[in-house]
């Protein structure tokens, strides 16, 4: 047979004191019914708030993905077509940015899409850069070149589109 230690034997009987007392007050034929509903009870509300807080938290995370998902698409780049006289402006806007490039002596125009450029430049080598840039325009299908070197003659518009 063992001999117990004084704090083994102290716990023991803090613990069968405190299993009595919570018996005592759980069969207390005054208020026994009501605390042992409670001891039903309480369990049960803290499993319904953490059910409501886990709706809440799946909510907000669903909710959080649409708003990801939409700004992502909003994102995405779309082919844009522009009216005329805006595209236009794009043009000008982008062409006309260098200093080199004469905006007084350059017509631009555009029609469904097909920007066309008349005027007379100095060197071939900026009638080169505007082609250049303005294929850069969102918007632009097709340039038609009119642009003619100082000297000689301005070119005509062929029919078919083509330069």
């Amino acid at each position: 047979m063992r001999v117990e230690t004084g704090l083994k034997r102290w716990t023991k009987v803090a613990g069968l004191i405190a299993l009595g007392a919570s018996l005592g007050l759980l069969f207390d034929p005054r208020n026994g019914k009501r605390r042992r509903r409670m001891l039903r009870d309480r369990p049960i509300a803290l499993a319904r708030r953490g059910e409501r807080r886990a709706e809440r938290v799946a909510h907000l995370g669903a909710a959080k993905t649409r708003a990801f998902a939409a700004r992502t698409r909003h994102l995405a780049e779309r082919p844009k077509s522009y009216d005329d006289v805006t595209l236009v402006n794009k043009v000008e806007s982008e062409v006309f940015r260098f200093q080199e490039i004469p905006k007084g002596k350059l017509n631009v125009d555009a029609v469904d899409g097909i920007v066309t450029f008349r005027g007379q430049i100095e060197r071939p080598e900026i009638i080169a850069e505007i082609i250049e840039k303005t294929r850069e325009v969102e918007g632009v299908r097709q340039i038609e070149n009119l642009m003619h070197l100082p000297g000689t003659e301005a070119p005509h518009h062929q029919p078919n589109g083509n330069s």
